[in-house]
């Protein structure tokens, strides 16, 4: 396969004088060569990697990179086309495989996550239990029938069976109960 032509459409290529420039430096040639394979590698990265534009164009750009670090002198356009193909291969395959690092590694994270926070969810819930059986009973009827079974502060009251129990009074014992239960927590569990 011969090579492209110059942007101006010359159908002479000397890719030798072209990539010698690259390899000094030269931003003009590095813009001729860019102008020259940009289609024909983002062909390539297409054809070689089936996946949409995106990933085409960052396969590239780092195909461009790796010419300006790396290009080698050639000696035609043929061989110039082979060093682009060859080097665009191997960016398509390398972000083929950072790309399925980050996702295993998103992965491991993730399920990382989620085994330790169902760990210390378990542990929490264990000793929540723990703290609600060691409540007084009214204590823990007042904190279950206001949290679980939603039974408004007046109607406890009510229910309380005590001469005088007001709304604001069972509020204060709930409000003790919880910030003891929240005091102890701390301890155990640190500021979490």
């Amino acid at each position: 396969m011969s090579g492209p032509t110059t942007p101006g459409g010359e159908s002479s290529f000397d890719a030798a004088r072209l990539t010698a420039g690259v390899r000094r430096g030269d931003r003009a040639a590095f813009a001729t060569l860019y102008e020259a394979y940009f289609d024909r590698v983002l062909g390539l990265a297409r054809s070689i990697s089936g996946r949409d534009e995106s990933f085409c164009l960052d396969a590239v750009q780092e195909t461009m990179m790796r010419a300006i670090r790396a290009i080698r002198v050639a000696k035609d356009a043929d061989a110039l086309w082979a060093w682009f193909a060859s080097a665009t291969r191997s960016a398509v395959v390398d972000l083929v495989r950072k790309e399925l690092r980050r996702k295993a590694h998103e992965r491991a994270a993730s399920e990382r996550g989620t085994a330790a926070t169902t760990t210390v969810d378990a542990e929490l819930a264990a000793w929540v239990r723990e703290r609600l059986a060691a409540l007084g009973p009214d204590e823990e009827r007042l904190l279950r029938e206001h949290v679980v079974d939603g039974r408004s502060l007046a109607e406890l009251a009510r229910g309380d069976g005590t001469p005088g129990t007001t709304r604001d009074a069972v509020y204060g014992r709930i409000r003790r109960v919880i910030f003891g239960l929240r005091r102890k927590a701390k301890e155990a569990f640190g500021n979490e």
